[in-house]
């Protein structure tokens, strides 16, 4: 299992993921645009990942993932 800086975290980028989620769900939003689901999906199994992984290079690249997504995102959320 992961350090506990390491859990506690990666539990600060799952947390707010969930809860985009679940209030994109219940906001009537039906996840738009198409790519939605498969964005929110991919970021959360990544955070998720990088609890258990316990290699600094994957959590330099899951950070830097976790920019490129955030990035590239903002543009279409808006």
């Amino acid at each position: 299992m992961a350090d506990l800086e390491v859990l506690w975290f990666v539990s600060l980028f799952v947390s707010p993921s969930l809860a985009d989620s679940v209030l994109t769900a219940l906001g009537g939003g039906a996840f738009e645009p198409p790519l939605y689901l498969p964005i929110a999906l991919d970021f959360a199994a990544h955070e998720v990942l990088g609890v258990f992984v316990e290699s600094r290079r994957f959590h330099g690249v899951l950070a830097t993932g976790v920019l490129g997504i955030g990035l590239t995102w903002s543009p279409v959320a808006s």
